[in-house]
């Protein structure tokens, strides 16, 4: 199914669901108690501080002239590289040990906890061989600030990234917001009062006049329109809506006017639970994501066990110093280097190039499964299609096809309807007459009428056409079709459709090649599914 949630043009508000959204936008950062005290903007601070307290560590360091043909040390250099690398422990390494704190406190030792070893250890220790060989000048004692700064870095990023990619629930949800008008029309003591959506109650009256969004659910209590629900099902189309239909909050109202009972507002709305459910769904881990989660916890152990060991059996033999520097260098080994930066980095790549096609990935744990995917169940109207209508066929009964294609286009300039604007489009392109129609008035249900140079005109459905018992020849095409009638005698239809996209054929082509079956699911007419299937040239099951 197709989701449209762009922005209308009417004014929205960006603060309108903020009463409910906030709280659930960070909740899959309170289900890891390590990530639970970090927030984007602190992130960003405190890796590009350490990027650049990395870089003299880096720089004069020894290793330096193991890459290069020269080294940057000079007497005292070590005391700069000490002084860089206390700040950097302070400021990149407190995400870390606070995650740690967390997660010990939640009796669930992992990610952060094995990174907080990694960085405890190699700090401390080589401050300590540090300060052993400037004033103690005992047998060298090779330091770990190289390594220390590499890996504040390296995790500071990974979860710089998984972070950025936990934030697209937050654009999703702002977008859903945007769905929204900023105030509603609440009846209230026989008159109509402006109201912000966050105060509005269940049961409330509140009028929707034409192109309005619906600020809440709710059922019709009078009036008749259609309105646009492509936003739930990603049908241009326009819903007819009379008394006792329900009504979705964010959907657009058409062309006439709707008084409506709300029943459910704010979080427990439609649009405040499907907000709810991306955020949450964000807090699923995909299987990768849980597989290290778990990894990490056990690794935490066996690194301090064999650290231990190796610290016991290397004493004797070789000193302390020998037998520290060889727990120590365990204890870094065991640092999750390249898997707090490689499962983040996949994570977000895939994501992103999923956004990037329209795919708003709802659970993590998919993206594990994706390879034993048999069957794609596609929508038609805006997933094969493009979603818009266009006209694909004009039939003329009586007169020429400008005159016909200018009479439409007058009576549907002042239409919001995608079929009228549609129709206006396509006039315009064959340079059809300009003409102004007057008297124009809305005919919910069936189309739209008004006067052109004194006579009268109609654009209707056929459903128009039979209730009224007017004789008319039907037009035998796919697709939606209009009738313009003047004297009760149709002058001439024109068909609307909604067009396939061009990279359809070559998708279903992917799809079967992978061994994967593509299913049709649409609610459009009986016609037009198998009409679907049978342009993209390839078998394509509908239901």
């Amino acid at each position: 199914m197709t989701m449209n949630m762009q922005p209308h043009e009417h004014k929205h508000s960006s603060q309108a669901m903020s009463h409910h959204d906030m709280t659930a936008h960070h909740q899959h950062m309170s289900d890891d108690p390590g990530m639970a005290n970090m927030d984007m903007t602190d992130m960003k601070r405190r890796f590009w501080w350490s990027v650049i307290l990395m870089i003299p560590i880096i720089v004069l360091s020894p290793f330096m002239g193991m890459t290069l043909p020269f080294t940057l040390t000079f007497p005292g250099s070590i005391w700069f590289a000490t002084l860089f690398a206390i700040l950097l422990y302070f400021i990149g390494s407190k995400p870390f040990f606070d995650g740690a704190k967390a997660e010990i406190k939640a009796k669930k030792p992992a990610m952060m906890c094995l990174v907080s070893m990694g960085l405890l250890v190699t700090f401390w220790y080589s401050i300590y061989a540090v300060l052993m060989n400037q004033f103690f000048h005992t047998s060298h004692i090779m330091d770990f600030l190289w390594e220390f700064a590499t890996l504040t870095v390296i995790m500071l990023l990974g979860h710089r990234i998984e972070m950025t990619a936990t934030m697209q629930a937050g654009d999703a949800t702002a977008k859903l917001q945007a769905l929204l008008p900023q105030t509603a029309h609440v009846k209230h003591d026989n008159q109509m009062m402006d109201m912000p959506i966050s105060s509005l109650k269940s049961d409330m009256i509140v009028q929707v006049l034409a192109g309005e969004a619906f600020p809440a659910d709710g059922v019709v209590v009078s009036g008749h329109s259609q309105v646009d629900e492509s936003l739930m099902t990603g049908e241009s189309r326009l819903i007819d809506k009379h008394k006792h239909s329900n009504i979705v909050g964010g959907t657009i109202n058409g062309n006439g006017s709707l008084l409506i009972q709300l029943t459910q507002v704010g979080a427990a709305s439609f649009l405040g639970q499907l907000q709810q459910t991306l955020v949450m769904s964000q807090s699923a881990k995909s299987r990768v994501e849980t597989i290290a989660d778990r990894v990490a916890s056990w690794l935490f152990w066996i690194a301090l066990v064999i650290a231990l060991i190796a610290l016991i059996v290397w004493l004797p033999l070789r000193g302390v110093s020998f037998a520290t520097n060889i727990a120590v260098t365990v204890l870094v080994i065991a640092c999750p280097h390249a898997l707090g930066l490689a499962v983040p980095l996949v994570i977000q790549r895939t994501k992103s190039l999923a956004a990037a096609q329209g795919i708003l990935i709802k659970n993590r744990k998919a993206l594990s499964s994706a390879t034993q995917v048999k069957f794609a169940l596609m929508d038609k109207t805006g997933t094969l299609t493009t979603g818009k209508f266009s006209v694909t066929h004009l039939e003329i009964y009586k007169g020429d096809k400008n005159q016909a294609l200018s009479l439409m286009a007058a009576l549907d300039k002042q239409s919001t309807h995608p079929l009228a604007q549609a129709i206006v489009a396509y006039a315009d392109q064959h340079a059809a007459p300009n003409q102004t129609a007057t008297e124009v008035e809305n005919l919910p249900g069936y189309g739209v009428a008004g006067k052109v140079n004194d006579t009268y005109y109609l654009l209707v459905s056929s459903r128009y056409l039979a209730d009224h018992d007017i004789a008319f020849t039907p037009v035998v095409q796919d697709g939606t079709v209009s009738y313009l009638l003047a004297d009760k005698q149709v002058i001439a239809a024109v068909v609307q459709s909604d067009s396939l996209r061009d990279t359809a054929k070559d998708f279903v082509k992917q799809l079967l090649k992978q061994g994967i079956t593509p299913v049709l699911v649409t609610g459009d007419n009986i016609k037009t599914a198998p009409s679907c299937c049978q342009s993209t040239d390839y078998r394509c099951r509908s239901c």
